[in-house]
């Protein structure tokens, strides 16, 4: 297949672009979350984690037609949810799938009663014993790979457990609608070389 000069470079501008504008516009919502009260970052972090989970698969998947449908699934059931399908095309590691598996409990949690409206996730996370909180402090330090550096945002995650699993997030947002962005631009590229390709062979006959 086959690709102009001047379809490249038009097909990579508009990546870079689309890509600014996307981290952009999720970098601002997530400032504007960092200031509210723990109820409120949660829910609408979540909402946030999941409009991008869909935008991933919709990417794969290039079945824009099937967006709603895709919406309406549940984020992580593990039989027929979103992260089920993250799975099969392997588009999330498994260190990101169980963030956001835990992110879904969490927020599960704390939504379905009102006197939950006033949660706060220090209080939550020093209720847990030993082992639910080595295990939550390893399921929001996902993106790490080197051990001082997971050393340092456990114990940020510990003391301030709100900017851990914020940034966490924004970890999360900022890598998949870089890859969501991608996908798109792959398939303009497939599109876009085959008809050039069909062009050519046309002309070559």
């Amino acid at each position: 297949m086959y690709l102009t000069k001047e379809q490249a470079s038009e097909i990579l501008n508009d990546t870079k672009n689309s890509m600014a504008e996307g981290l952009i516009d999720k970098t601002e919502f997530m400032l504007s979350i960092l200031k509210t009260d723990d109820w409120s970052m949660i829910i609408k972090a979540h909402a946030l984690i999941e409009t991008i989970v869909t935008e991933l698969i919709v990417a794969q998947t290039e079945e824009e037609k099937l967006k709603s449908l895709i919406e309406r699934l549940p984020l992580s059931d593990e039989q027929i949810g979103k992260l089920k399908i993250t799975k099969d095309y392997n588009l999330l590691t498994s260190e990101q799938r169980t963030f956001v598996k835990r992110f879904s409990e969490l927020r599960n949690m704390i939504v379905h009663k009102f006197e939950n409206i006033n949660f706060n996730l220090k209080e939550h996370i020093n209720s847990l014993d030993k082992n639910q909180k080595k295990s939550w402090l390893k399921t929001i330090t996902w993106y790490v790979d080197d051990k001082d550096t997971r050393e340092k945002w456990e114990k940020i995650s510990t003391e301030h457990p709100s900017i851990g699993l914020w940034y966490s997030t924004m970890m999360f947002v900022s890598l998949t609608t870089i890859k969501v962005k991608e996908l798109e631009s792959s398939t303009k590229i497939d599109k876009l070389a085959d008809e050039t390709t069909k062009t050519l062979l046309k002309y070559d006959v």
